[in-house]
Formats: structure tokens, sequence, C-alpha cells
């Protein structure tokens, strides 16, 4: 059931079931079949700067250790899908304690479309702690996500060797329908 732009009532004008119907419990039934899901893609593919390769994961996660390492994601957007509510890479530490900067790149689209017409990009720094499992909030890389989008999320060490970490995945908390 899809969701009615509520009406706009006129003085003297004859409510119907039908009308009502509509504009109250039909709207109402949608609003109750939302609900609040949570997705996970692990991360599949790790581009070594120092070799130059892109390499498959075949461990649990990559060490991102030089300038420009990164870790790739990819993702399809599932079918229920109206809004995000958080998106998160999962990440840890790995033979370091520092700040690092980290860049977050996003690429999306559609069925048909460049695959890169969304490009959002985002970078912070982040303490790091030796071996400890840290999250890095990639939401703000993802404001036009759309059901059926497919794309990916890299995630860059900006910093070398003083900010190692290996990338697990991303989790993608979202508002869909039942």
């Amino acid at each position: 059931m899809a969701w009615t732009a509520p009406r706009t009532w006129v003085v003297g004008e004859l409510v119907t079931a039908a009308i009502m119907n509509t504009h109250i419990r039909d709207n109402f039934s949608y609003l109750k079949d939302l609900g609040t899901y949570s997705i996970f893609y692990p991360a599949l593919m790790f581009y070594d700067s120092s070799v130059p390769a892109f390499h498959t994961i075949e461990d649990v996660g990559a060490t991102c250790n030089d300038t420009n390492d990164f870790t790739t994601v990819l993702f399809k957007v599932p079918g229920n899908f109206i809004s995000v509510t958080s998106a998160l890479i999962w990440s840890r530490a790995t033979d370091t304690n520092a700040t690092t900067s980290i860049k977050i790149s996003a690429w999306y689209a559609q069925s048909g479309q460049a695959y890169a017409t969304h490009t959002e990009t985002d970078t912070r720094n982040y303490n790091l702690t030796n071996t400890i499992v840290f999250s890095m909030d990639a939401t703000v890389s993802l404001t036009a996500l759309a059901v059926g989008d497919m794309g990916g999320i890299s995630v860059y060490n900006m910093e070398g060797v003083t900010g190692q970490f290996i990338v697990y995945g991303m989790e993608l908390d979202y508002i869909g329908t039942a």
C-alpha cells in the first residue's frame, strides 16, 4: 500500500467512508508497516598502493598501511528501502596508536545510469588504538541513496604508517517497508 498525500478539506464538504479510508486508514496502515532494518556488506577488495595492485580479501580484512591504500565495500540497496538512518564502516586499528586521516568515498547509481552518477566524499581524523575495533560514520557519503542503487564505498588511508587499519565492512541501517 502506498502513501497518499493528505487531502485538503473544504468547508461544507460531505465526508464519505471512501475518503476517510483513503486518507486516514490507509495512510496509518502505511506508517504502521514501516520498520527499521540492518544489513551488513563485507569488504571485498583491497588496493595496495606499494605494489600497486588490487587484491581480493581472503582473510578478515586487509591492512591499509600505506598512504592511498584503500579497501572497498560493494553494495546494492534493498527493495524495501526508504531512507538511511546510519551507515557505519567497521574497522580495527593495527600496529598503531595514533590520530589518522581517513577518507570515505562513495559512488552509486541505478541500473542504466553511469556507475558514478552519485559521488560523495568525506575525510575525517580518527583516534586509532592498536587492536581496538572502531566505526566510521559514512552516512554523509550516502545522501542520495535510493531503492536499487548499486555502488561502493572506498576507505582510504591518508596518513600511511602512522595510521594502519583493517576494514571489515559496512553496516547499513535504514527505514523500510515490511
